[in-house]
């Protein structure tokens, strides 16, 4: 039995690649407040009606429903429009989300309120110390933020999420070893649709977490899925979802896009 399926599909996959290979390197910066605000913006308008008919979101909510309990407090960093904040919310935990645009941190208060959902909303900016009391969430988490900032600032973050958070910090971020989410974003910055701007994606966050004093790390990755939609619409793609679909294993062999790294005080 072949892998790759025909010959003629691995011809196709090789000279796809190989395509992908003559693309030039094309170079991103971080985005600025108002182009993430654009980038979001768009999505907010959907966020109301998908949770008042408890529609599923992502992965990723599932994921934090699983790792909190009702009555939990939580503080979401880089909370954008606050999708996932407000699902948790309206299942019985406390939420806050901080952000450091203010338009931002205004749709997730407008949001909340059509929903009939207290919440908290702080602008502040991550890379400086926050103004938050010591142990003042139950869990600090994020998912798609560290991967946007240099290493020392990403160290500087995960020292105030420890310093803030009473019982747990999580931390998301794009998984540098999931094949399909990493030939997907090349693609895209290579052909100029990458809008996400500057992103380094993570092999391990554990080394940030234990620098941090955090305790009984664990790390895995989430939904490849959403990581086969970085690819466009190819051999390529087709032959990745059939293994991903298929695996023998038992898990999913660290391919998830999100790589989920959680550490206890």
């Amino acid at each position: 039995m072949k892998l790759w399926g025909t010959k003629s599909r691995q011809s196709k996959i090789s000279e796809y690649l190989q395509s992908v290979k003559k693309l030039g390197h094309s170079t991103y910066q971080r985005l600025a407040s108002d182009e993430w605000t654009n980038v979001h913006r768009a999505q907010s308008m959907k966020i109301c009606q998908q949770i008042q008919n408890d529609e599923f979101l992502n992965e990723w909510t599932m994921e934090m429903m699983r790792l909190s309990q009702p009555g939990d407090t939580l503080l979401e960093i880089g909370c954008a429009t606050g999708a996932t904040s407000l699902y948790l919310a309206k299942r019985g935990r406390i939420v806050s989300g901080l952000d450091y645009s203010q338009v931002m941190c205004t749709e997730f208060q407008k949001n909340a309120e059509k929903l009939g959902l207290d919440i908290g909303a702080i602008c502040a900016d991550i890379t400086k110390k926050l103004p938050i009391s010591d142990n003042s969430f139950d869990i600090v988490w994020h998912a798609g933020v560290i991967e946007h900032f240099s290493d020392a600032e990403a160290q500087l973050i995960i020292n105030e999420n420890a310093r803030i958070a009473r019982k747990m910090v999580i931390s998301m971020a794009p998984n540098a070893n999931s094949v399909a989410y990493r030939i997907g974003k090349e693609i895209a910055e290579r052909n100029g649709t990458w809008g996400a701007g500057e992103e380094n994606p993570k092999y391990t966050q554990k080394d940030l977490f234990i620098k941090a004093g955090l305790h009984n790390i664990n790390e895995y990755s989430i939904d490849m899925d959403f990581a086969l939609a970085f690819l466009p619409a190819s051999e390529l793609k087709n032959a990745l979802a059939d293994i991903y679909h298929n695996l023998p294993t038992c898990d999913n062999i660290n391919q998830g896009y999100l790589l989920v790294t959680t550490g206890e005080k």
